[in-house]
């Protein structure tokens, strides 16, 4: 019989930590029956099309007794062996329902560690403690295994989280390399269609970025320092693909800087069109204030894209330093570094040979590999 594994999350929508469990699906569906519970969503649906049996269950709050219940009963009643948890939350309460079920194995997985997180000062004061001290309890006393995608986010787990060393498993994310590397003629193609689509005029220098519109991708900071360089600069405009909880106050945000014929932000797009948006960018923009892996960072440097990100560590990791980086959150530094950057000859032919070298540390195979190691060797 066919061993069973849950995948726990909360969004069904597109992004960084939800094209992981993709992945993940897509690696362990011949080998395992691949169970999801997550919120409905056009990802969820990618969920189903690669194999998965998928439940519209997620927590209601921090302490939502009747989510813990429904896990429970759903790893008893289809005798699941592995549940892998995503984020603290449904970690937090998925993996202390089941705590005492030792012959399901337990592995936790907080993409972005909880120690670069964001919190208001309120937050601060209650919300980051807490975190802490539930990070702590699970990671250490409940988890079998603890994920992290880059060796210095395995040592903050261990030397900031507390984490035990034992406990924690590096494994990277991958991306299909073969996407994002297309021919000359077709990514004119491309550029062209992107173009015509958003009415931007062909004889612009494109900065880019591709992401959710939340506070921790930054973008409002990238929108401001974009202002600022159209002072000498006319001749570029600002793509930004992505939709999210900010998309109104960012574009009031646009139209404010008095910068809206010169700014584009796309909203919500198909996953088709992504490799549409890398092969229009001329420059690919990463302001991230905090993240896990940084999936776009790396979809661009498979691109060939000149990038400019924000020097938060995991980035630094991820990318091995081959991109030039800003301080984080200093639109003026930003403004700086894009400058010099746009004013800098490159060859796209010699980007594409540099970055390939390093892409092919995050192959799918390689992620496959690692993941199905890890599962079996839990039982």
């Amino acid at each position: 019989m066919m061993n069973k594994i849950l995948y726990l999350s909360r969004s069904g929508q597109f992004g960084g930590m939800e094209k992981h469990i993709l992945d993940l699906i897509n690696s362990v569906k011949q080998d395992y029956q691949v169970h999801v519970f997550c919120a409905a969503g056009d990802m969820a649906k990618e969920y189903v099309k690669a194999g998965a049996v998928v439940r519209f269950v997620v927590p209601a709050n921090s302490f939502d007794f009747s989510y813990m219940r429904k896990v429970r009963e759903y790893v008893i009643n289809n005798s699941i062996n592995i549940v892998h948890s995503h984020e603290l939350e449904v970690s937090v309460l998925g993996l202390i329902s089941i705590s005492d079920l030792n012959r399901v194995k337990k592995i936790m997985h907080v993409h972005t560690p909880i120690t670069s997180w964001k919190h208001s000062f309120v937050g601060k004061l209650f919300k980051s403690p807490l975190n802490f001290i539930a990070n702590f309890i699970v990671g250490n006393f409940i988890s079998d295994k603890v994920i992290a995608l880059t060796a210095p986010i395995g040592k903050e787990r261990v030397r900031k989280e507390l984490i035990k060393s034992s406990k924690v498993i590096i494994i990277p994310n991958s991306i299909n390399i073969s996407d994002f590397q297309i021919d000359e003629k077709t990514q004119h193609t491309y550029k062209s269609e992107i173009l015509n689509k958003y009415k931007i005029s062909a004889s612009k220098i494109i900065v880019g970025n591709l992401s959710r519109l939340t506070k921790e991708k930054g973008q409002d900071t990238l929108i401001k320092a974009f202002a600022d360089i159209l002072k000498t600069n006319k001749n570029l405009h600002l793509l930004i693909a992505g939709g999210g909880e900010l998309l109104t106050e960012y574009t009031n945000l646009i139209e404010r800087l008095n910068i809206k014929d010169m700014c584009t932000i796309t909203g919500v797009f198909k996953e088709d069109e992504k490799v549409k948006l890398y092969s229009t960018f001329d420059y690919f923009v990463f302001p991230s204030l905090a993240e896990g892996f940084g999936y776009v960072l790396v979809e661009a440097m498979s691109s060939g894209l000149p990038i400019l990100s924000s020097n938060i560590k995991v980035l630094k990791d991820v990318s091995y330093r081959l991109v030039e980086f800003f301080e984080v959150n200093n639109e003026s530094d930003l403004a700086d570094k894009l400058t010099t950057l746009i004013n800098r000859n490159y060859n796209r032919k010699d980007l594409y040979k540099k970055y390939e070298r390093v892409l092919n540390n995050y192959s799918f195979t390689s992620f496959k590999h690692n993941y199905l190691n890890l599962y079996n060797s839990l039982l």
